[in-house]
């Protein structure tokens, strides 16, 4: 949807970088007009995602609580609230994806470039408002460790996942915790 939002121009009115003019008149000007229709087809599509994702939760909650049924900017809040959760376990995968893109047979090398940027835009975008190079070391670091696990550790590493705050230092807690757990494994109660 985020494609289809910039090929059309309604991507700055979704994310908010693009406000309405100040009236200095009483009656509206072109750019007024055109910026109100753009809104409008940016509320349209967010709403036609919404009914294609068959989300009726989120449409309730847009139609009462927030009264953002024809706010663009709110509506595309929320979708990315909901479906681009800023989570390590999310940006893990989306890592795995960008450094697994291999160029296919078929594929031009201007293909390539897109498929790279496109999923290089996704890392970007689930990247918290505080993120820094720092940061960045410290999850290339826990990504390391937890691809260099053989498949035996799968249900490790699904655990690992899900956790919060995936850097270095929590990684290397749960590996001692786990090999701790592997060579003193405790009995089950009987």
């Amino acid at each position: 949807m985020e494609a289809w939002l910039k090929s059309q121009g309604l991507c700055r009115i979704v994310s908010g970088s693009q406000k309405h003019p100040e009236l200095k008149s009483p009656s509206p000007s072109k750019d007024t007009t055109a910026i109100e229709s753009a809104t409008a087809s940016a509320a349209a599509a967010a709403q036609a995602e919404l009914l294609e994702a068959k989300t009726l939760e989120l449409q309730d909650t847009w139609d009462t609580e927030n009264g953002c049924k024809d706010d663009s900017c709110a509506m595309w809040t929320m979708l990315e609230l909901t479906y681009r959760q800023k989570k390590a376990g999310s940006r893990f995968n989306a890592y795995d994806h960008l450094f697994s893109i291999r160029k296919r047979d078929d594929e031009s090398l201007q293909s390539l470039i897109n498929r790279v940027d496109e999923s290089m835009t996704l890392c970007q975008s689930l990247r918290p408002e505080d993120f820094d190079l720092k940061a960045l070391d410290k999850e290339l670091t826990s990504m390391v460790l937890i691809c260099a696990l053989p498949d035996e550790y799968s249900h490790f590493v699904s655990s690992l996942l899900l956790i919060y705050k995936l850097d270095k230092d929590t990684v290397q807690q749960a590996f001692l915790t786990e090999d701790k757990a592997l060579l003193d494994p405790q009995p089950l109660p009987s």
